[in-house]
């Protein structure tokens, strides 16, 4: 029942993201957050997945720093997991952040790496979306 909850949680806070409603967004998304570290043994991957959703919650609310601090920690956390795909993912949306902040090069990294995963699990969506990207950025 507590992993239910969280994961209701989580996807309320996505959501109320959709909804541009990003105050409420937030505050659910934290509670998730916070819920799936009381579970006995954590869930670090449902955990990571928060992150991806705190991230653009705070991108969509023009807020790119706070959304690099959030997918800096889902990058980090899609990593130890080995989930390549939510990592592929993960990465992705940083790579949107980076853009934001003006920061080509970091951004440029973010898609290739992101491109090797999608690559590597099969996804073509993914790694022709990332390769348009990429073949975008000014570095």
């Amino acid at each position: 029942m507590p992993r239910a909850t969280a994961l209701l949680e989580h996807h309320i806070g996505r959501a109320l993201t959709r909804q541009r409603h990003f105050t409420a967004a937030v505050a659910r998304l934290n509670d998730a957050l916070a819920r799936f570290r009381r579970l006995p043994g954590g869930d670090p991957y449902n955990a990571g997945r928060v992150y991806m959703s705190l991230g653009d919650a705070h991108l969509d609310a023009q807020d790119a720093e706070q959304a690099r601090v959030c997918l800096d920690e889902a990058v980090k956390v899609m990593t130890e997991a080995g989930a390549g795909l939510q990592l592929a993912d993960a990465l992705d949306a940083r790579s949107r952040c980076l853009r934001r902040l003006g920061r080509p090069a970091e951004e440029a990294a973010d898609l290739r790496a992101a491109a090797a995963c999608y690559e590597e699990h099969g996804d073509r969506i993914g790694l022709e979306r990332v390769r348009t990207r990429l073949a975008g950025v000014q570095v």
